[in-house]
């Protein structure tokens, strides 16, 4: 998903089902997720075009007046453009935790805030590609809210669907307690949009292994898994329609993990009249009763660079006819880590998955070329790869890639 971090991308605003009860409940299975600020589908210009955060920050009423609906508001970073690379170390990680806590937590007259005495409800990790020393970062925030005990925070993440994910895996990697994940099961093969409707076993669209992570390797074994989806076909690959996303929401309402929906994003949902009254609908209703089978989640991810031995262990990513072998060998958490030892093992791993499914392609503008916002590359990707004028393909995974505008363009 997009961002515009320089320090803090994006709010991200829930919504619990029924409207009246509108915060974050982790003991529902009804919770809506919607990032917002982006603007992707209004893509203007002047005051119309998506801003950096110091545009709005001189606008904390919005803020308060969302906060007297009850709405539970976070704050993203990361996102799809962010290239700074994380942090030098765990010292300065822990340093950068703690400005953002001052900035954004509870308030403080003696701290210049950029939204003033408005305060958020916690921090969203959406982190694309790999970054150093993640896991200090977010676990002082896990401290500092823990220490708080004005509200309950809030800590999530977004991984992308392939697991294990390659640039949040060292922080889901047993190392980070999360209440809530929204997992991106969109732009990849393991999307929304390959759920067989009525299958036992699903092959590719992999929510049960989410569920597994949940139940196995996360360090909050109470995790929420948010199941993520583009709002509109303009939102990203993956979009389906009201009807195929009841059967979608039916089974993964048959995982107890299972928390809700994650819409990205709210210009998109916006212009998609009905889609929001379609996932409150399925919400509603009673989950599945078919029987769901179980599998162990090694606590491993993939990477495709060379770090230092200390902290990760050389990953090989070899690409085989007809399917993908992943070499994966466990990531090792910095000793600053919570993590208990036991949950913690080395374990070489050699899998064999199946190619993802051919895809006809998201997004296609005029010739072919692929709009704004849209895939245009990735194993297995067999969709447009030119994107549209005044926009540029840009490499996040080896299973995904993105055109987007030059003026995000870092």
């Amino acid at each position: 998903m997009f961002s515009f971090f320089k320090l803090a991308p994006l709010v991200g605003v829930l919504a619990g089902i029924p409207s009246a009860i509108a915060g974050f409940d982790p003991a529902s299975q009804s919770n809506i997720a919607v990032y917002w600020g982006q603007n992707s589908y209004g893509q203007g210009t002047g005051d119309f075009v998506q801003q950096r955060l110091s545009h709005y920050c001189e606008k904390p009423t919005s803020l308060r007046v969302r906060k007297t609906y009850g709405k539970t508001i976070l704050l993203t970073i990361g996102g799809a453009t962010y290239s700074e690379g994380g942090f030098t170390s765990d010292a300065a990680a822990i340093t950068g935790a703690n400005n953002v806590w001052s900035w954004f937590g509870p308030y403080n007259p003696n701290v210049a805030r950029p939204f003033g005495t408005a305060v958020i409800d916690g921090f969203d990790m959406d982190f694309e590609s790999g970054n150093l020393n993640l896991p200090a970062f977010a676990n002082q925030l896990r401290s500092l809210m823990n220490a708080n005990k004005s509200k309950t925070w809030i800590l999530s993440a977004a991984p992308q669907c392939p697991y294990p994910d390659a640039a949040d895996g060292p922080m889901l990697a047993g190392a980070v307690s999360f209440d809530v994940v929204w997992v991106q099961f969109y732009n990849n093969y393991c999307g929304v949009q390959s759920y067989v409707p009525g299958a036992y076993s699903q092959n590719s669209f992999n929510f049960e292994t989410w569920d597994t992570w949940a139940k196995t390797v996360s360090l909050n074994p109470n995790v929420r898994i948010m199941l993520g989806i583009p709002a509109n076909t303009g939102a990203g690959s993956g979009y389906i329609s009201t009807a195929d996303l009841e059967g979608v929401i039916t089974y993964s309402k048959t995982f107890s993990s299972f928390g809700g929906v994650m819409v990205w994003e709210i210009t998109q949902l916006y212009a998609n009249p009905g889609y929001l009254d379609a996932i409150d609908k399925n919400l509603g209703g009673p989950p599945a009763t078919v029987p769901v089978s179980t599998s162990t989640v090694p606590v491993t991810y993939p990477t495709t660079s060379t770090t230092t031995p200390t902290t990760l262990a050389t990953t090989t990513l070899v690409t085989t006819t007809p399917s993908l072998t992943l070499t994966t060998v466990t990531y090792i958490p910095p000793t600053t880590t919570t993590a208990p030892i036991s949950t913690l093992k080395t374990v070489t791993t050699t899998s064999t998955i199946p190619t993802p499914p051919p895809s006809n392609g998201g997004g296609g503008g005029s010739g072919g070329l692929v709009n704004p916002w849209n895939q245009c590359g990735g194993i297995g990707w067999n969709g447009g790869t030119i994107c549209t004028g005044g926009t540029t393909c840009v490499l996040y995974s080896v299973w995904y890639s993105q055109c987007n505008p030059s003026q995000f363009l870092v």
